[in-house]
């Protein structure tokens, strides 16, 4: 499957919801290129409220520098922690504090095609807001691993069940295509 580019509906959806409509202020002053990723954007198009809004930036720029950013506002951003894969930050609105992270990695490391889905910020860099979505997935709420290599197919098995949650499933065909691979890599490895 792959990510093609958003229809304006679901442009116009994400860029005019409550949390991501105040990040849009925000990021209309950064200097860099920044993106909405992961299961926000499927939470939000499918009119839920997400638990948590992962940020990324864009080719050729540091995650660094959008952590410093956010830093610079501490009324906004309330520095959480970091870990490997992400720098957490409370996020307070005018009616609630919500969960930013700054993920230190591209979508290529996600594990379904369906959360590599991105809308990209219009900042002081990019002047218009665009998104790519796999459309085709969200339609038919159906799972597509982005990597068939071992490690990442076990982390998709352990990850069904959170994307149930939202509705999706992974067809017979392509848990069997996963077990399948698995089986074979353990069998040349024996």
């Amino acid at each position: 499957m792959t990510l093609t580019n958003m229809s304006l509906e679901q442009l116009e959806k994400i860029r005019t919801h409550s949390v991501v409509s105040q990040l849009c202020s925000i990021f209309e002053e950064y200097d860099g290129i920044v993106s909405l990723t992961g299961g926000a954007i499927i939470d939000i198009l499918s009119s839920r409220m997400p638990k948590d809004y992962d940020l990324i930036v864009g080719r050729g720029f540091n995650y660094k520098r959008l952590i410093g950013f956010l830093l610079s506002m501490p009324e906004k951003f309330k520095y959480v922690c970091t870990t490997k894969y992400a720098t957490t930050f409370d996020f307070r609105t005018e009616h609630s504090t919500l969960v930013v992270q700054v993920l230190h990695h591209g979508v290529e490391q996600f594990d379904f095609t369906i959360s590599q889905g991105q809308f990209e910020f219009q900042t002081k860099m990019t002047r218009v807001f665009s998104g790519l979505f796999d459309n085709f997935s969200f339609k038919r709420k159906e799972l597509f691993p982005v990597s068939y290599e071992p490690k990442a197919l076990l982390n998709c098995l352990c990850r069904v069940t959170k994307y149930k949650q939202k509705g999706f499933n992974m067809s017979n065909v392509t848990f069997d295509s996963v077990v399948n691979t698995l089986a074979q890599t353990h069998q040349n490895s024996s």
